[in-house]
């Protein structure tokens, strides 16, 4: 009777078989991992373009209506008597409180001379052309501008005690200090400090433009200096602080001081400028955002050092875009500018 026949069984056979089912396995698993994740970036990448798509297509309007609203506080201040802007002032030396008038937007980025021309807009009514820290002094924004030089007035320069590069011998930089802590500013006027951030990342630009050699300004007002700076991560930048504070680490450098005044004709000596005096306070309402939840707020770099200056311009758009939009929807009951209480309104 015949036999039947049955393939002989090795333990080396059986062996291979099982590895290779395993792997057929995990290849499955694999492909379909693979296939998951491809669909979830298939949706997310078309969510992405989609709502990037609605960024663009609204930003026109975002930036028309953030533009207005800043512009509607900024006709506000304008009608301020002179008197109004000294009771403003009462109420933040009494507070410590500055009404916050910088978007929020801008908050990452180098804004020293835009906080000193507005601050100096809002508590004198003396509009100076916003430029960069090393121009501020002269800057002249078209032929038919009115030159910052023609409401400045400079009473202390120093500039001639730095070399090419901006430093100092160490005697110097203590006797520069001292002579400003004890110069005799006169309490019922503003002045402009021009400092020098030591080790500054924009002395090839400063040096480029040939102008001062400052890189920060700040501004005195009644001993107490505003500006913006910064120094350290969630520390907030906006400045209210002494003049001793500001030379306390020895990072800044005095460079210039110059006093602001309305516009002079040329040729003529500048009118004399001084806040009335008043016992009147004038106080604002604004919710202030604290700095650690804007800092987080801030999602887009303006710039980054691993990218190309040739990218510069694209990167401020794409935060521009990005934050003006997020910051048109989302206040969470926080004020971008003060509601100033101006008797009669």
């Amino acid at each position: 009777m015949p036999q039947e026949f049955r393939p002989a069984s090795y333990p080396w056979h059986e062996k291979n078989q099982k590895s290779i089912g395993e792997t057929m396995t995990k290849i499955k698993r694999v492909a379909i991992m693979f296939a998951i994740l491809s669909g979830v970036a298939l949706v997310a990448g078309v969510v992405i373009t989609f709502a990037t798509g609605k960024l663009i297509y609204n930003y026109p309007e975002v930036k028309e209506d953030l533009r207005s609203e800043e512009l509607a506080f900024w006709a506000t201040a304008k009608r301020l008597s002179l008197e109004d802007r000294s009771a403003l002032l009462n109420y933040s030396e009494r507070t410590g409180e500055l009404p916050r008038v910088l978007p929020w937007w801008e908050y990452d980025n180098a804004m020293c001379s835009a906080t000193v021309t507005k601050y100096i807009n809002l508590f004198t009514g003396v509009p100076l052309v916003h430029s960069s820290a090393w121009t501020i002094r002269t800057h002249r924004l078209n032929p038919g501008w009115v030159s910052n030089d023609r409401k400045l007035t400079t009473v202390w320069d120093k500039t001639d005690e730095f070399d090419a590069d901006g430093r100092l011998e160490p005697d110097v930089k203590k006797k520069l200090i001292s002579e400003v802590e004890n110069y005799p500013f006169e309490w019922d006027q503003i002045y402009v400090l021009g400092l020098l951030w030591e080790n500054t990342g924009y002395m090839e630009k400063i040096q480029e433009d040939g102008q001062d050699i400052n890189s920060h300004v700040a501004l005195w007002v009644r001993g107490k200096v505003i500006h913006f700076i910064h120094r350290r991560p969630y520390l907030d930048p906006l400045k209210y602080e002494s003049l001793e504070d500001v030379f306390t680490n020895g990072e800044l450098l005095p460079v210039w001081i110059a006093r602001v005044h309305p516009k002079k004709q040329k040729g003529s000596t500048a009118r004399a400028f001084r806040l009335p005096q008043t016992k009147r306070e004038m106080s604002f309402t604004q919710k202030v955002m604290p700095y650690w939840l804007l800092e987080n707020m801030l999602i887009f770099p303006r710039s980054a050092w691993f990218t190309p200056r040739a990218l510069g311009p694209i990167l401020e758009q794409g935060d521009s875009l990005v934050e003006k939009s997020l910051f048109h929807k989302w206040r969470i009951g926080y004020d971008m500018y003060p509601t100033l209480n101006v008797e009669g309104s």
